[in-house]
């Protein structure tokens, strides 16, 4: 890895004024509540990004006043930071000027970055969009001429937009039904949420909940859940039909942990989910009619 012009490096999880690393600890208010959810494919309304006071702090040091910066924001979403470092250069009286290489991989933020230079009237200069996953962008980057080593700084704000969250097409909000799809990218001929469900195998399935699901002690459970499910033809296309599958999982999950489970008990469960997932299909059904 390259080294930065400057030591300006943030992400979601570190707080850069800390001597170590702290990893930020998640609430229920982290989560909009099922009467806020609102889904539009409007530009969510502007807010004080969490890396402000940072990013302030690094460019208003007396070493700095009157550089050129030349910041990389990885991740633009709906541009909250972008906008928010470019209005304090233009408006707030940072002196210097600065060029924000704002890269996402998803489409509809790279079209809102290409619309947010005109609607909020910044030069082409101040803000240049790169549409890029992170594994294309070092090459897409050189061939805008930008070397690692000329960057002041690198922001990675990690996680699902805004704009993500309230697209009910795109499958990211747990509150309520859509669209299972779950890719960064529509555009790209990768497997959507629910066909990866409907294909992977158990062994692949429970390391992929272990590793990114944050379940540890009751992945077993949801992966069961989730193989007897296809056994009873679920598909898995909308988020209400994995919820339910979890949920079945996650009832399971408060038998003890401190024993092997008997043969029987195993039976016992695999008849319980069955059972339950054929009447919550025939109410669907009924429902139909």
């Amino acid at each position: 890895m390259m080294p930065l012009r400057s030591s300006l490096c943030v992400t979601y999880y570190v707080r850069a004024s800390a001597t170590k690393p702290i990893k930020r600890l998640f609430s229920n208010a982290d989560y909009i509540s099922n009467t806020d959810a609102e889904f539009t494919k409007k530009v969510p309304i502007s807010h004080t990004p969490i890396f402000s006071h940072t990013l302030m702090e690094f460019f208003t040091k007396p070493e700095h006043i009157g550089k050129h910066f030349q910041l990389l924001d990885m991740t633009f979403g709906t541009g909250s930071h972008t906008c928010y470092i470019l209005d304090q250069f233009r408006r707030a009286g940072v002196k210097g000027t600065i060029t924000v290489y704002a890269s996402d991989c998803d489409p509809e933020s790279y079209n809102l970055a290409q619309r947010v230079i005109s609607e909020r009237s910044y030069d082409s200069k101040m803000l240049v969009p790169i549409k890029s996953s992170f594994i294309d962008l070092e090459e897409k980057l050189i061939k805008l001429k930008v070397l690692p080593s000329s960057l002041s700084g690198i922001l990675i704000d990690t996680g699902i937009s805004a704009m993500q969250w309230a697209n009910q097409n795109r499958g990211f909000c747990h509150l309520r039904d859509g669209v299972l799809d779950l890719r960064f990218d529509p555009t790209q001929n990768t497997p959507r949420g629910y066909e990866v469900l409907q294909t992977i195998d158990d062994t692949s399935l429970l390391r992929l909940l272990r590793t990114y699901g944050s379940l540890k002690q009751n992945a077993k459970h949801v992966t069961n859940s989730i193989l007897e499910a296809r056994h009873m033809h679920y598909e898995f296309k909308t988020v209400q039909e994995l919820f339910e599958v979890l949920e079945l999982g996650m009832k399971n999950a408060d038998m003890p942990q401190d024993r092997k489970s008997t043969r029987s008990e195993l039976q016992s469960h695999h008849d319980l989910v069955c059972r339950l997932l054929l009447e919550k299909k025939k109410k669907k059904k009924n429902k139909k009619k």
